[in-house]
């Protein structure tokens, strides 16, 4: 065995893209979210003037001193993970679940939806941004969709013009079969 994954087939990419994608959506309307947000920037800025101080304590400090920021730092990273990695796995398990409740099973139906040759421009606006994270068309995890999240929320151009993208796409979609 080569330990190679095989590709994901069309149907995969096109799945995976539209739950991701509603994931998202759903999710920037939680109020878990937003609680998250602030958490994580709270992070972002504190880990930035750490960083800054330890630039800083680099040019100018002891080897001591180095270290002590290097462990306040890690510290900081440390105690708030947690605390937002949790509440990002229960928000995204709740709209899982939701989701899941919603997917029909493998149907004619779903088999028919999936064949439209509409849904390949979704692949194809996803192919064209590269934002140093695994793509839209993957079976993503918390911390990746949430991390899609964070830019979004942050006001990231690029991610931006991607979901807009997205968004005049969806719109041009046939409407999706449901499993409820």
């Amino acid at each position: 065995m080569t330990g190679k994954t095989q590709a994901p087939t069309r149907d995969e990419l096109v799945t995976n893209l539209l739950t991701n994608m509603v994931m998202i959506f759903a999710s920037m309307f939680e109020q878990t979210f937003a609680g998250l947000a602030t958490e994580m920037s709270k992070l972002t800025a504190g880990m930035s003037e750490v960083m800054g101080n330890a630039m800083v304590e680099g040019l100018s400090g002891s080897g001591e001193d180095r270290e002590a920021v290097r462990k306040a730092t890690a510290k900081s990273a440390a105690e708030m993970h947690p605390k937002i990695s949790s509440g990002i796995k229960e928000m995204f398990s709740e709209i899982r679940k939701e989701i899941s409740s919603k997917m029909p099973g493998d149907t004619p139906e779903l088999r028919s939806y999936l064949v439209d040759p509409t849904l390949n421009k979704g692949i194809r606006i996803v192919a064209d941004y590269d934002f140093g994270r695994p793509k839209l068309t993957e079976r993503l995890s918390d911390e990746e969709l949430a991390s899609y999240l964070v830019l979004l929320k942050s006001g990231d151009q690029k991610v931006g013009k991607m979901f807009k993208e997205l968004g005049e796409w969806q719109e041009t979609l046939p409407r999706p079969p449901r499993g409820d």
